[in-house]
């Protein structure tokens, strides 16, 4: 019997969480979820996942690549994806988002 791979997907927008878990679900991944940095080092502490998808520009003091750093010390080591989302208005570029 083939293990089901897992993911652990780290967005603290609830829309991003449920639309990537569902397409993931459906292509057979084991999906888990944290919308903070902390709940995810909680999940990374209790739980062995081969891939981590996590967004670097979380609210407040979240920061993505504290995920990313827990992760390099796992073994085995997940594959580690880190997204970044651009949503706020830039001063020097009118019409665009920084």
């Amino acid at each position: 019997m083939t293990r089901r791979r897992s993911i652990l997907l780290v967005d603290d927008e609830i829309s991003v969480l449920q639309t990537l878990r569902m397409i993931l679900e459906r292509e057979g991944y084991k999906v888990t979820t944290a919308q903070s940095c902390a709940e995810a080092l909680t999940r990374l502490t209790s739980g062995k996942f081969d891939a981590i998808i996590a967004d670097l520009n979380m609210e407040a003091d979240d920061i993505g690549f504290d995920v990313a750093r827990a992760a390099v010390k796992l073994k085995p080591k997940p594959a580690v994806v880190m997204g970044v989302r651009q949503s706020r208005q830039c001063a020097d570029c009118p019409g665009a988002r920084c």
